[in-house]
């Protein structure tokens, strides 16, 4: 049908206007990226995403998608690691309660480092090959008062 019509385009990968929006948010530094959704369970965290490409010894690759999260405080969440389609499918919050300061120190201090030891652990950071991760999605759940 939009073959036959002159005022329809073909909206692909490489069309400007995809590829522009794709280089603005693939660009968003990570503390800036993700949503903010209401806690199912009374607990308040963060679900973050990975994209991870492994290099192996032999020069194969390996691509995965390794979902890691945690509570406020920085204990990790498997529960919530093992089914995170749970929480992407929660009711959205209309504000995050985290300050940006503590989204990063959890970032840097607490992910960064647990996301070495999920690759070590599952046999993925293979010391001569190497690995590169890219934080993909970033899911603060948070607590929300119920009206009075």
């Amino acid at each position: 049908m939009s073959v036959q019509k002159e005022n329809i385009q073909l909206l692909g990968l490489d069309h400007p206007l995809v590829a522009g929006r794709l280089r603005r948010f693939r660009d968003l530094p990570p503390e800036d990226i993700g949503v903010s959704v209401r806690s199912h369970d009374g607990i308040t965290g963060v679900l973050a995403a990975w994209l991870v490409e492994c290099r192996g010894e032999k020069g194969s690759l390996k691509h995965a998608i390794v979902p890691l999260a945690v509570d406020a405080d920085g204990k990790r969440l498997t529960a919530w690691e093992r089914h995170p389609e749970t929480l992407w499918r929660l009711q959205p919050a209309s504000e995050s309660a985290m300050q940006k300061e503590k989204k990063l120190r959890l970032l840097r201090e607490v992910l960064e480092p647990m996301l070495q030891r999920e690759l070590e652990h599952r046999g993925l950071a293979v010391s001569s090959g190497g690995f590169e991760a890219k934080l993909i999605g970033w899911l603060e759940v948070v607590r929300v008062a119920s009206p009075a």
